[in-house]
């Protein structure tokens, strides 16, 4: 199996997580090096490969990309994207007041993971944060999240191929690299031992 992570503590820690749930046991000379007798009992270890996150355009969708810069400076240049800060206004200058931080329609996602993750976990909120701020900063939340994908107006298909085309291109490939390494004439080729 060949596992690919982000460079980030969080998902490096998730993937051995993963790994130690699907594949528990291992044989000793077969799956791990036989000489070390000294490996915790029911696990077997199975590297995580990753590259440094600023060079990682398959995992981190905000990767350097000049042309993705370029789009995204139109995306918030665009009176549609300006009209959420001036419509909102006073919203984000209560949720500014009460939580102490600056938010506008760029940076609302912050607050809403934060709300979110603190509901899931039954965490007590604010008074202020009633059911309609609630419902007010997802739907910020989920807006500005269209436009940093490019499928809001100014609606950018190239911003979606920036931002999602690598990780699709990834998958397409991983699954001809298989279909490719089945075939016969492939059977012993040291490429393909790994994916069969």
């Amino acid at each position: 199996v060949y596992i690919r992570s982000t460079d980030v503590n969080r998902t490096l820690v998730s993937a051995y997580s993963n790994l130690a749930g699907m594949y528990p046991v291992g044989v000793p000379g077969v799956d791990y090096p036989g000489d070390y007798d000294k490996w915790p009992s029911k696990w077997t270890p199975i590297p995580v490969h990753t590259i440094p996150e600023d060079m990682d355009h398959i995992g981190n969708i905000f990767a350097p990309c000049p042309r993705a810069d370029e789009l995204d400076e139109f995306i918030r240049n665009s009176s549609e994207f300006k009209q959420y800060d001036i419509e909102y206004k006073e919203f984000f200058a209560l949720i500014s007041q009460k939580t102490g931080k600056r938010f506008t329609f760029d940076n609302i996602h912050e607050l809403h993971d934060t709300q979110y993750i603190e509901s899931i976990y039954n965490l007590t909120q604010p008074e202020w944060m009633t059911p309609d701020v609630v419902s007010t900063i997802r739907n910020l939340s989920r807006a500005s999240n269209e436009f940093v994908y490019g499928i809001s107006k100014p609606y950018v298909p190239e911003m979606i191929k920036l931002r999602g085309g690598s990780m699709l291109k990834a998958l397409v490939d991983k699954m001809n690299y298989k279909i490719a390494c089945n075939q016969p004439e492939n059977d012993n080729s040291h490429h393909c031992k790994w994916i069969q």
